[in-house]
C-alpha cells in the first residue's frame, strides 16, 4: 500500500497527526517503523514503532492493534476535578491542554501511566472515526493487491456499502470480471480481479 495514503488513512482512523517516518513510496511488510507526533513548532516527537506484518491485507489491523496497545496521550478524565484531599488537580494543566499550540508539547505528556488514555478508549475512538468516514475517507481504504483490490471495511458504517458498490459499479463499466471475498481475519473486503498488480493499480488510478 502507498505510504501516503496509508498515513492519511490512519490519521483518518485515529483522529490523530501521526506520521509514517519512512521515505518508501509503498510500506514495506515485517519491517520495523517509527512513528511520530507533533511536538514543537514544526518538530515531531517518538509516539511508538510499529513493526508491520506479512500480508498487505492486515496492515492496517496490525497497525490498530499497535497504536491501542503503544500510544500513550494525556486523559484530561483521569484528573479530579474535586479530590477531597488535593482540591481540583485539572485547573493547572486546563490551559496548556485547551491551547492547540501548547498541547503537543505540554507537560501532560511525562505524567504516569495511570494519566494516559487507556486501550479500551482509544480503541472505541477508532471504532468511533470509522463509523463517521465520508466518500473522500473511504476511498482511502481502497489499495491495489496482486490479487485485485482491497479494501478495509472491519469496522463497517454506512460508507462501506457505498464503497463496495462504487467499485462494484466501476468495475461492471470497465468490463472488467471479478468476485467478492473477506480477507481471512475478515478486517479486508476483497475484489479478486486475476490481473496483475500494476493493472490493478492503474483502475484504481481512475477510479
Amino acid at each position: 500500500m502507498k505510504t501516503q495514503q496509508f498515513q492519511e488513512l490512519i490519521q483518518s482512523v485515529t483522529g490523530r497527526p501521526l506520521n509514517l517516518e519512512i521515505s518508501l513510496e509503498e510500506i514495506p511488510l515485517e519491517s520495523k517503523i517509527t512513528i511520530s507526533r507533533p511536538w514543537k513548532t514544526n518538530k515531531r516527537a517518538f509516539a511508538f514503532e510499529w513493526k508491520t506484518p506479512k500480508k498487505e491485507d492486515s496492515l492496517l489491523r496490525s497497525f490498530i492493534t499497535a497504536f491501542c496497545s503503544k500510544y500513550l496521550e494525556p486523559d484530561p478524565e483521569t484528573y479530579s476535578r474535586n479530590c477531597s484531599l488535593y482540591g481540583d488537580r485539572w485547573i493547572s494543566h486546563e490551559n496548556e491542554w485547551s491551547n492547540l499550540e501548547t498541547r503537543w508539547n505540554c507537560s501532560l505528556w511525562n505524567h504516569h501511566r495511570g494519566h494516559q488514555t487507556s486501550k479500551e478508549k482509544l480503541k472505541a475512538q477508532v471504532i468511533a472515526n470509522f463509523a463517521n468516514f465520508d466518500a473522500g475517507m473511504a476511498r482511502l481504504g481502497f489499495y491495489e493487491t496482486n490479487y485485485g483490490i482491497g479494501i478495509f471495511t472491519i469496522y463497517g458504517g454506512t460508507w462501506v456499502q457505498e464503497s463496495l458498490s462504487s467499485m462494484a459499479d466501476y468495475l461492471t463499466r470497465q468490463g472488467i470480471p471479478y468476485r467478492n471475498e473477506l480477507s481471512k481475519a475478515e478486517w479486508v473486503t476483497r475484489f479478486i480481479l486475476g490481473l496483475d498488480k500494476p493493472a490493478h493499480a492503474n483502475l484504481l488510478s481512475s477510479f
